[in-house]
């Protein structure tokens, strides 16, 4: 469907772009970065898109960007900041056939001159299931393991089936798994850019002493799995209907720029967001987990190997899987300081944990 109401879009923005940081070991090199653009909805555009596409709906929760309305069995999702070039109604029609993700039932666009269309607001079937870190929280109290690590096992093989279709259907677009490293390993050096800037202190010498050290090393690597993924997987994207789980919100990290929106990624990313994202649950239950949940955490490394790795080098695989776990942790870093929740301690523990042994690693 198309949006009439481009009259109340106010505008769009530049992301301001990042062209060289200075101080921090390289002082002539320059980061690339893509200068991302947004196109913003006013309180009368979600209005009107409301009116038009469920006129009978009630708000029913808000995120960082976007705003959910919801009418009898039907869940109406409006981008108040909308990335350009991010488009979820298409993966949905996808997933939602494979029983994945929720049914999309229709998208509405706004096409501008400049700059394209833009994907404003989704129209899905409403999940009426439970979040699944609720479920892992509810469980972490009660130290019912067996049952965290049943739980946390499906979480990763809905993730891996999700990831290997979206990665199968943007292959056509991927670069040069050569020039997929340096990249990657760069935004070691943006987050350490943003965090001192934010007066966090020690953590970004960590990262630069990280980025230096793979950089000797050549990695990462973009080992076997890679191209257009979740990438923003934690456990509250997960709905728990009964014994089938759904994999939800395909539009990106909020707070990614100034590194695009939609990169080419190793499927081990979500892998190492989706272990950042059970230690968050972990921490906050501190006084009752020791050695169990490291099982948990063990098991999960184990299996993800197993499904997506087998036969390559073990040591290559957690060097990467550590390297992705610090770069997540770095992102969630900045996403707790910019949002003020006070959370921030969580992914600085971790950058910390394993920035430390990927060093030791390397």
């Amino acid at each position: 469907m198309r949006c009439p109401f481009i009259d109340y879009i106010p505008g769009i923005y530049e992301v301001v772009e990042l062209e060289e940081i200075d101080g921090i070991g390289f002082r002539h090199r320059v980061i690339r970065i893509h200068k991302s653009k947004y196109l913003v909805l006013g309180e009368d555009a979600v209005e009107a898109i409301v009116d038009e596409a469920l006129p009978s709906a009630r708000p029913v929760g808000r995120g960082c960007e976007s705003i959910h309305y919801r009418a009898g069995e039907k869940l109406l999702t409006i981008r108040r900041l909308v990335p350009e070039g991010v488009f979820e109604e298409p993966l949905l029609r996808v997933l939602g056939r494979m029983g994945i993700s929720p049914k999309p039932l229709g998208s509405y666009m706004v096409e501008t001159e400049e700059y394209g269309g833009f994907e404003v607001a989704v129209l899905t079937e409403y999940l009426s299931g439970e979040r699944l870190d609720m479920v892992i929280d509810r469980l972490v109290s009660s130290e019912e393991w067996r049952e965290v690590y049943r739980e946390m096992g499906r979480a990763l093989d809905t993730l891996i089936e999700a990831d290997s279709v979206l990665i199968e259907m943007g292959r056509d677009r991927v670069v040069s798994p050569d020039e997929l490293g340096a990249d990657w390993r760069d935004r070691l050096l943006v987050r350490a850019y943003q965090l001192g800037g934010l007066g966090i202190k020690g953590v970004p010498q960590l990262l630069r002493d990280l980025y230096h050290a793979l950089r000797r090393k050549g990695l990462p690597t973009a080992m076997k799995h890679y191209g257009y993924v979740h990438g923003d997987i934690h456990l509250g994207q997960y709905i728990r209907l009964g014994e089938q789980l759904l994999l939800t919100d395909y539009m990106g990290e909020p707070y990614r720029e100034p590194i695009p929106r939609r990169s080419v990624e190793e499927i081990l990313r979500d892998v190492a967001s989706l272990l950042n994202s059970f230690e968050y649950i972990l921490w906050r239950h501190r006084s009752k987990w020791i050695g169990d949940a490291y099982e948990v955490i063990d098991k999960l490394v184990e299996s993800a190997y197993a499904s997506l790795y087998h036969g390559l080098d073990k040591h290559l695989y957690l060097a990467n899987l550590l390297f992705w776990r610090v770069e997540r942790a770095a992102y969630e870093t900045l996403y707790e300081e910019l949002l003020g929740t006070g959370l921030s301690w969580i992914p600085l523990r971790i950058i910390a944990d394993k920035g430390g042994e990927l060093l030791e690693h390397l």
